[in-house]
């Protein structure tokens, strides 16, 4: 298994509404709502701690108690916050979603991503002084003038790239490592079309698109439809177990770490794509 994660990106509040028996229109009805930690790679993150991969963050949040509690709650979950810094110029974000309408805020993210690099090309606390033996996972919230600094420093050549698509608005964030060697793309099929700029029908069309485009490894999911992983070299197929999630939140994020997890224990990968999709199902199923 590789011995270091360093997971770039967003980490804040996931505030879910999740109404009892469906949101009617016009009307209050009973539900559960939820406070916990989410964000690109804190899902990513405390997926793979799951998955016995030890990650080690490279984030920000407000100096302010949401803040200061965040980073407590990840400590207590047994995750290394040591390169997560607190911002005076920006509040701790919010994800609201409740159903199908989300309301997100990625802010801190994005004004203190610059400073974040700096501290990463320099070295984190506790994390190897060379570049070359780290996997880079990045967030789908960084702006582009970040992923082209990362896309072309010296001291990633040859070191694997991971970029976790945000959202279907900032998928074509990604676009700076096309081209890259070592880079892999985790997207669902809706990122992976306006990445593409073309509406494919399934997963197995997306992954190959992409990879026609020029990136060189693009795995792509579709809820519980069939998910895909090409490269120059074949596309690969696999389909769900019948499980049916109850919530759809931090899906691609537990499936991305599930698949990372299951390469990097061996499993070739037919295996790891069929494990990471009914994994992803039965968590979500019972959550």
């Amino acid at each position: 298994m590789e011995s270091e994660v360093i997971c770039f990106g967003s980490i804040h509040w996931d505030i879910v509404g999740r109404p009892a028996n469906g949101l009617g229109e016009f009307r209050d009805v009973p539900g559960v709502v939820q406070m916990v930690p989410g964000g690109v790679v804190c899902n990513v993150g405390i997926a793979l701690k799951r998955n016995h991969v030890q990650p080690k963050f490279l984030s920000a949040v407000g100096n302010d108690f949401l803040g200061i509690e965040l980073v407590s709650r990840l400590q207590e979950l047994g995750l290394d916050t040591a390169g997560i810094v607190f911002s005076n110029t920006s509040p701790t974000g919010l994800f609201v979603a409740i159903e199908d309408h989300i309301v997100g805020d990625c802010a801190v993210i994005e004004n203190e991503c610059h400073a974040l690099l700096r501290k990463f090309l320099r070295g984190l606390p506790g994390a190897s002084r060379n570049l070359d033996k780290r996997t880079l996972l990045l967030d789908g919230n960084l702006p582009c003038p970040v992923i082209e600094l990362l896309a072309a420093e010296g001291g990633l050549v040859g070191r694997r790239i991971i970029h976790v698509a945000a959202s279907t608005a900032k998928a074509r964030r990604a676009l700076p490592l096309l081209g890259r060697p070592n880079t892999s793309l985790y997207l669902n099929l809706s990122e992976a079309n306006r990445l593409c700029a073309v509406e494919h029908e399934d997963a197995e069309c997306a992954a190959k698109g992409l990879v026609e485009m020029g990136f060189e490894r693009a795995i792509v999911t579709n809820s519980e439809n069939a998910a895909a992983d090409s490269d120059a070299v074949e596309t690969l197929v696999a389909y769900p177990c019948p499980n049916r999630a109850t919530h759809t939140i931090g899906a691609g994020d537990n499936f991305m770490a599930a698949h990372f997890a299951a390469e990097s224990n061996g499993l070739d990968r037919q295996a790891a794509l069929a494990h990471a999709h009914n994994s992803v199902a039965v968590r979500l199923g019972q959550d």
